[in-house]
């Protein structure tokens, strides 16, 4: 059952990702060809688990509801759009629990994980498309996040995790010297997050994931290279 379920949120995060690609006009062409072939499982999945569709469908509403309210000029709506995609991922592992024998603290770890997860994903996301977003005048997530979160980040990472991205980055906008310490400030709480966890099988891959893969993605992604695997 976990791995229909997970299977199933899979195909219904990506049809939502390639719809919002096609109407701010992202690669448009490409995504509806891809999008097409979604189609059909996405909807077996609805027919298979109507819950978690609606999770995913009235998740993405509420974002896509903030993003307008941003665009209109309300900034503080704007920074709230990051926990929205997160409270998503939310739900979903919560599901997940409930699927199998957790202990209470291993279920809090994973809704933990979760919620950073969620916003990991939204930002390395938005910085991937943030010159193209300004450029279009496009919502863009790295132009709401508050100033104060992003200060102590910079203070916890070390200075050797970050010294090779603020040379990278010496020449670019503040914009993305956020991103990187707030995504830096997110893959330490994730990995003492799951550290918390047991794990009968594929340790070493979620390891690897959380130590490596994620690092990974954010340094190609922050020298404007194209990540093709976690």
């Amino acid at each position: 059952p976990v791995l229909d379920f997970t299977a199933a949120t899979a195909v219904l995060l990506a049809l939502e990702k390639m719809q919002d690609n096609i109407d701010d006009g992202d690669q448009a062409i490409l995504n509806r060809v891809f999008a097409s072939g979604y189609r059909r499982p996405a909807e077996k999945a609805k027919q298979n688990d109507a819950q978690l569709a609606d999770v995913v469908s009235r998740g993405m509403e509420a974002c896509k509801r903030l993003e307008e309210e941003a665009i209109s000029g309300n900034m503080d709506r704007g920074a709230l759009l990051p926990r929205a995609f997160c409270e998503i991922l939310r739900d979903i592992f919560e599901r997940v629990s409930g699927m199998t024998a957790v202990d209470p603290i291993t279920r809090e770890a994973l809704l933990l994980s979760a919620v950073d997860l969620g916003e990991w994903i939204y930002l390395i996301d938005a910085q991937d498309d943030f010159e193209a977003d300004r450029e279009e005048g496009r919502y863009n997530a790295l132009l709401y996040l508050p100033p104060q979160e992003i200060v102590p980040a910079h203070r916890q990472a070390s200075i050797d995790s970050l010294r090779t991205e603020e040379k990278m980055l010496s020449e670019r906008d503040h914009f993305a010297m956020q991103a990187a310490a707030r995504l830096y400030l997110l893959e330490q709480r994730i990995d003492r997050q799951l550290a918390l966890l047991t794990y009968p099988r594929f340790g070493e891959l979620i390891a690897n994931v959380a130590c490596d893969g994620l690092f990974d993605i954010r340094m190609t992604v922050m020298s404007g290279g194209v990540p093709t695997k976690l």
